[in-house]
């Protein structure tokens, strides 16, 4: 069990954003998150859906976890205009624009908080350098977090992420 507490303020969302049922427009690419909402998805999921191109919780329903998505999914939606958040997905249906500011800041205070808790990156992709800085990524969290490697099956370079038991580094 991952004991890590995750402040409220990244528990819940920035502002109310509907989802329509089946869209997962969001939900492409690599999904980062901290390593205490590892452990509050993964109470949540029950059984480990199978390894996909993005993010291991998209389901042609939708979210899997969407109660309890991660701080970085909550963001997800809205169109940014602050130059920190324009590279974010967001909702091909929604056309408003918002400026960002605050979000930008929460985002800020998120980073901070995961490179202080520890971090992971879920989901598989063919990028392979993106893949490459995700191991090494991954590594450092399950050296810091070995408790984390029961989600093993979907971290981002899978078993690539194992720990060598020689205690020498992996290729």
């Amino acid at each position: 069990m991952v004991e890590h507490s995750l402040p409220a303020r990244f528990a819940g969302p920035e502002e109310a954003f509907a989802c329509h049922p089946g869209c997962t427009a969001c939900c492409r690419g690599v999904l980062s998150l901290s390593v205490p909402e590892l452990g509050r998805v993964g109470a949540v999921v029950g059984t480990l859906p199978p390894s996909q191109e993005g993010c291991p919780f998209r389901t042609a329903q939708g979210c899997a976890v969407y109660a309890v998505r991660p701080f970085m999914c909550r963001l997800f939606g809205f169109q940014y205009l602050h130059p920190g958040l324009r590279g974010q997905p967001f909702c091909p249906r929604f056309t408003r624009t918002r400026p960002g500011d605050r979000e930008a800041g929460s985002f800020r205070e998120y980073l901070a908080f995961c490179e202080e808790e520890g971090f992971v990156l879920l989901g598989q992709t063919p990028d392979v350098e993106e893949e490459d800085r995700a191991v090494a990524d991954n590594r450092r969290a399950l050296a810091r977090h070995p408790e984390v490697l029961r989600f093993l099956s979907l971290l981002t370079g899978g078993e690539r992420c194992r720990p060598d038991r020689s205690g020498q580094e992996r290729p």
